[in-house]
């Protein structure tokens, strides 16, 4: 669940988002033709998330201030972003000053992996009539759209500079797969805050993923962070 640390500046920022909806052709309201009342643009979001009318309406503050709620479902709230994200041209600012509003933690300057692990959060109902997260190809797609005018990669200063490692040799010629995870790694390494903590059950490739994320920062060319030199410690515990 998602805590709302400023509740009324949370409905200040979603309410633009999802009454921007109101004017999308997936949403706009058609009644016919001497029938007084239909299916709102509310009522239509509320079917794609599971939620009441309602629900919505007290998020983004329309039955007032007391109503607004305290936490909101992960699954549920992502969802709505997610909705916001793709039929409007709302932007990653708009997505990070939302958030941080919240207990969710935000990324400053956003990511493209960031994002879209928040995107991944999502629930919604799809297509095939369940309710579950996008596809990878639309998250994809709306994450280029957040990050279009910024540069697929980051130069840094040390490039230059000869790099001294005492990294234990590659346990093979040529790392396959893992490709997001490595992405995910380098893009933390590019950050403001470059400080990258790799858990997980014993065999499932921690250290090999680690010790590929560290080669790759010697190679002359290579689209990572350059550094001075490049430290490989083992720890070894009865653990």
């Amino acid at each position: 669940m998602a805590e709302l640390e400023n509740r009324k500046q949370f409905a200040q920022l979603l309410a633009p988002g999802v009454k921007t909806l109101k004017l999308h052709p997936d949403y706009k309201v058609r009644r016919k033709k001497n029938e007084k009342t239909g299916q709102s643009y509310i009522d239509k979001i509320a079917l794609q998330l599971g939620v009441s009318p309602n629900t919505i309406k007290s998020w983004i503050g329309q039955m007032g201030a007391n109503y607004i709620p305290g936490r909101i479902d992960d699954g549920k709230l992502f969802g709505m972003i997610w909705i916001i994200l793709e039929k409007t041209d709302l932007d990653i600012e708009w997505l990070t000053d939302l958030l941080e509003t919240t207990t969710i933690p935000v990324i400053k300057p956003a990511l493209p992996v960031w994002a879209a692990s928040c995107l991944k959060k999502a629930k919604i109902l799809r297509k095939d009539g369940l309710f579950g997260a996008p596809s990878e190809d639309e998250i994809e797609n709306v994450v280029k759209r957040l990050f279009h005018d910024r540069p697929g990669h980051e130069t840094n200063a040390l490039t230059e500079q000869p790099i001294t490692h005492n990294l234990p040799s590659r346990w093979s010629g040529r790392f396959i797969g893992r490709s997001f995870d490595m992405e995910a790694i380098r893009q933390w390494m590019l950050s403001p805050s470059p400080v990258c903590l790799i858990t997980g059950w014993a065999g499932m490739g921690k250290t090999t993923v680690t010790l590929e994320a560290a080669y790759s920062c010697v190679g002359d060319t290579s689209d990572w962070p350059a550094f001075n030199s490049i430290i490989g410690v083992a720890l070894i515990g009865k653990d």
